[in-house]
């Protein structure tokens, strides 16, 4: 893994309460899309983040929602332009995409940024995407995707999709991203229904806590 300085570029809020940081590093940092690094903000300790940012432009950008006034938000929503941070990556659970094989994302809220990056780091995508919860980015990644793209606002609702997606694209590979009991009921759905765990990638939230037992049902 790599550590080098970032130097803020642009700070771009999105319409759905999510901040984008574009970051312009000292060194080269290389990673796949879908990976991220530990970003380490002066005041405000580190914490890990998927990078958002197309992996061919040579930029590190993460997104994040600023609501939870922790330590480590305050820091980072009081960056200027020009202000310097620190990474150090790239780090990551999800695989390489193929083209020629069919995909399914699965996220929850800002779990949309993994795909985020692989919709910008690629030219069309052979996925479809299922999102519920807080639509961060939605419609810029559906806008890559050839197969359907739904939004839901309930778990409910998003477990029906998943059953018709099964069925829809049988042999696809399935990307999941969210909360750890989001994408564990994700994960459960699937191998109930057959699916290989081949065919099952997870990306978690790193540093989250599991929510008490029920929560992505009501929260999603």
């Amino acid at each position: 893994m790599k550590f080098t300085a970032l130097t803020l570029e642009t700070v771009t809020e999105s319409g759905t309460g999510a901040t984008e940081f574009s970051f312009v590093p000292k060194r080269p940092l290389t990673f796949r899309a879908g990976q991220g690094g530990l970003i380490i903000v002066p005041g405000g300790g580190a914490k890990p983040f998927t990078f958002v940012s197309d992996n061919r432009t040579g930029h590190i950008s993460i997104a994040t929602t600023l609501q939870s006034g922790s330590r480590f938000k305050r820091a980072l929503a009081g960056l200027g332009i020009g202000d310097q941070v620190h990474a150090l990556g790239a780090i990551g659970s999800l695989p390489s995409l193929d083209p020629a094989e069919s995909q399914v994302f699965v996220a929850q809220g800002i779990g949309m940024t993994p795909f985020l990056s692989i919709a910008r780091s690629r030219d069309r995508l052979n996925a479809t995407l299922l999102h519920v919860g807080a639509p961060h980015f939605f419609d810029e990644v559906a806008r890559a995707t050839s197969g359907n793209a739904e939004h839901h606002h309930h778990r409910e609702s998003l477990k029906e999709a998943v059953r018709r997606t099964i069925i829809d694209r049988p042999a696809a590979h399935w990307f999941l991203s969210g909360r750890p009991d989001f994408v564990a009921a994700c994960a459960v759905q699937l191998a109930d229904a057959g699916l290989p765990a081949r065919l099952i990638h997870k990306d978690t939230f790193w540093g989250m806590r599991t929510t008490t037992p029920g929560y992505e049902l009501a929260h999603a």
